[in-house]
Formats: structure tokens, sequence, C-alpha cells
């Protein structure tokens, strides 16, 4: 899809990666075991068929009662960094390589009886510099967890979609 970068919510543990709890926190809502099977660290891949771009993930959550911790870091296959938060005080604007965000936050999770539904904040289309939103769904079976997700650009509205699949590296 012209210029936008799908994104398939695979999730993952980062080497060296913080602790998740300072992530900023994800209101979560489901029921209480669902929440608690999705917490540790993922791993896995996204890719799109309608864009051709792929790349790999990650996630860490902590859960919690009604909120969880986590962030996810998108590594496009080529790039040589990962997406950055869109930054809407600059309209996007391209910002000294030092100063980007490499972790994009989760705006909600909902999770029942195995299946994983939520949102991404906007981060920017590495070609465009457009906002892009991105929802997924996904199946939880055991350490594993498999779906799709749909990106859309906040400017022209184009849409993409394709799918991901992760693996838990780390224990609950």
């Amino acid at each position: 899809m012209r210029g936008t970068l799908s994104i398939a919510l695979t999730l993952a543990a980062a080497a060296g990666w913080g602790c998740a709890s300072a992530a900023p926190s994800v209101p979560v809502s489901g029921e209480a075991a669902a929440i608690e099977a999705l917490a540790g660290s993922w791993v896995g891949r996204y890719e799109s068929h309608e864009t051709g771009r792929y790349g790999s993930i990650t996630f860490r959550l902590e859960a919690g009662r009604d909120t969880a911790r986590g962030d996810v870091q998108m590594v496009p296959t080529g790039a040589s960094r990962p997406l950055r938060a869109f930054d809407r005080e600059t309209d996007g604007a391209r910002q000294p390589a030092g100063n980007l965000a490499s972790f994009l936050r989760i705006r909600f999770v909902t999770a029942s009886e195995g299946d994983l539904r939520g949102s991404l904040e906007p981060y920017e289309d590495p070609v465009t510099g457009h906002p892009l939103l991105t929802t997924f769904r996904g199946r939880v079976r055991g350490d594993s967890i498999a779906g799709t997700f749909q990106t859309v650009d906040d400017r022209t509205g184009a849409r993409s979609a394709g799918t991901w699949w992760a693996a838990r590296r780390e224990a609950r």
C-alpha cells in the first residue's frame, strides 16, 4: 500500500530490555486468566503481502489488575533502526537520530477466552512520515500467538493488512 508500513503485532523480548515496569500503563480488560496468559516476553514477526513489508517486533507484558505494562519495538527487515512514535508536536517532522523513540506504546488490550485485541498509538510511516494507526487481533495458544492486523494512514485513509505470530521467550 503506497508507502504505508503495515504492522502485525508480533510479540517478543529484546536482549537487554529493561523491566517492563518502566513502560507506561496499558489499559487491559477481559477475564483475569486471559490477561495473565499474556504476561511475559514474546518474540515474533509480522508481514504484509499487500505492501511487501515485514520484520520483527518485541513485546513484554507485566500483567496487573486492570492495567499492564508493556511496549513494542518494531524493526522492518532491512531497516537501520526501529520505527518511532509519531510526534504530534512536530507533525512528524524528522528529528536527529539520537532523538528517535524506539519503543511504541500500546493503547489498550482486551483478552477473553484466548482471543486478543488491541491497538498501538500512532507511529511514523518510514517513507511518508504520516501517522499510522494499527489495530490487531490474535489467538493465544499456550506460549504462542497468531493473528492479523490492519494499518490505516491517518492522513490519506489508505489501508493495508497482514499477519503476525509470536512465541513466549521468557516465563511470566
